[in-house]
């Protein structure tokens, strides 16, 4: 079955059933709407396979769906998400709300690497919403940090 030639039910289908394999393949579907669906199902289920997939969609087109799909590597927790969501967080991803995103990720997966990195936005960031977001997840990993 290509890639357009979902229908209606099939997809019903997949979202219903929760099928990891089927919903990372959506990731690389031509609408940005069933890519977005499938990024946040994925983050919602926290299937570790969907990790890599997912990594690779931080490329995607549209920042609606790098936003969910940096939500949705948070979600899941994994720290193997932690260096590219690092690398969309400083260099890669030229929207805001991505940035955003990605921050939150890294204080949800918590990898003290990230703390380096989040000061660091905290001091040459344009962006005084990033910045805030950083701040924030900086207190978030750190308390993690002390209570281990």
């Amino acid at each position: 079955m290509g890639m357009s030639n979902y229908s209606k039910q099939n997809l019903i289908e997949i979202f219903e059933k929760k099928d990891v394999e089927a919903l990372i393949k959506l990731l690389k579907h031509k609408d940005s709407n069933l890519r977005w669906q499938a990024a946040d199902d994925l983050g919602k289920i926290g299937d570790k396979r969907a990790v890599e997939p997912l990594i690779k969609t931080l490329k995607d087109d549209f920042w609606s769906v790098r936003e969910k799909v940096a939500a949705a590597l948070g979600e899941i927790g994994d720290e193997s998400a932690s260096e590219p969501l690092i690398l969309t967080l400083t260099q890669k991803d030229e929207n805001s709300r991505v940035r955003q995103s990605a921050a939150i990720a890294l204080g949800k997966i918590g990898d003290p690497r990230a703390i380096h990195v989040l000061n660091k936005v905290i001091k040459e960031n344009k962006d005084s919403m990033v910045q805030l977001i950083c701040g924030e997840v900086l207190a978030e990993i750190k308390k993690k940090k002390s209570r281990k």
